[in-house]
């Protein structure tokens, strides 16, 4: 476990010959490297902070501000308007009232706002860099520490998962991570792990024709999204941002420069026992 969260500050220029093949899936994803190589790395230190107003400090009053921004439609999250608004409506289709929330990468604390204003009773963010939370329904959770108290027992399960553009990014190394082919899989994976039976999933990422873009994200098509997706099976219909189409074949087959906007799908958690093998021969 610990090597998944291994940290790495070299921020290597080119994926290395021996990776290759694991990162393009034997040649079906393609991978670009990009000019520039993203050196944002912050695991085991401070998370970003130029992306709230108060920094890494999350309080109490900027939080229920930040809520009723989502009630009146005005939250201007890490992206645009209309994509914050898209995802509060996205996230209709789940009951969270009362419900404790993983949130995987976030330093601006929208996603959180926004499940607290669907009645979520606990959010946890989970960051590569340290958050310090002041508000009483939001706790913070780091790698290390939330590793330590899945294997001392003391990590309380989930009701749901909710991540926006942020898996895209694991295992390539642009936040301080160690390379790693299958991180942003293996990150929805543990997530499986430390959630409750038919808990709830819901990913937004980018998606559309399947690249890698070292060191900056992943897009998902149609042979990345279903190892993404291992175990847990869909519920609610996608939600795509920023774009003219909601026609998933349109949007698995445009060109890579416009697959970058993301798009909102919705799972549930399938359980080992949920399986009915007679019934898929």
């Amino acid at each position: 476990l610990e090597d998944i969260d291994a940290g790495d500050m070299t921020f290597p220029r080119d994926i290395p010959e021996e990776l290759r093949p694991f990162y393009s899936l034997n040649g079906i994803v393609n991978v670009h490297i990009h000019r520039k190589i993203f050196q944002d790395g912050y695991l085991g230190g401070a998370a970003e902070k130029s992306l709230w107003k108060t920094g890494n400090v999350w309080n109490e009053d900027d939080i229920n501000e930040a809520v009723a921004q989502v009630k009146a439609k005005t939250l201007i999250g890490t992206y645009k308007l209309d994509e914050t608004n898209a995802v509060a409506e996205s996230l209709y289709q789940v009951d969270m009232k009362g419900k404790s929330v993983l949130v995987i990468g976030s330093s601006h604390p929208w996603i959180e706002a926004i499940c607290l204003f669907h009645g979520a009773a606990k959010v946890t963010t989970l960051e590569y860099g340290e958050i310090i939370s002041n508000h009483p329904q939001i706790q913070t959770e780091t790698p290390s520490t939330i590793r330590k108290k899945y294997l001392d027992g003391t990590l309380e399960l989930f009701d749901g998962i909710v991540t926006h553009s942020s898996v895209e990014h694991s295992g390539l190394g642009r936040y301080g991570d160690a390379l790693n082919p299958w991180g942003d899989i293996l990150a929805i994976a543990r997530g499986w792990c430390i959630t409750k039976p038919k808990a709830f999933l819901w990913i937004g990422v980018p998606t559309g024709f399947d690249t890698v873009f070292y060191n900056w994200h992943r897009i998902y098509g149609k042979n990345r999204w279903p190892l993404l997706a291992a175990n847990w099976k869909q519920t609610g219909k996608g939600v795509e941002f920023d774009s003219t189409t909601d026609e998933v074949s349109v949007i698995l087959n445009r060109g890579i420069w416009k697959s970058m906007k993301n798009m909102g799908v919705l799972f549930e958690k399938v359980d080992p026992e949920d399986y009915d093998v007679e019934s898929e021969k």
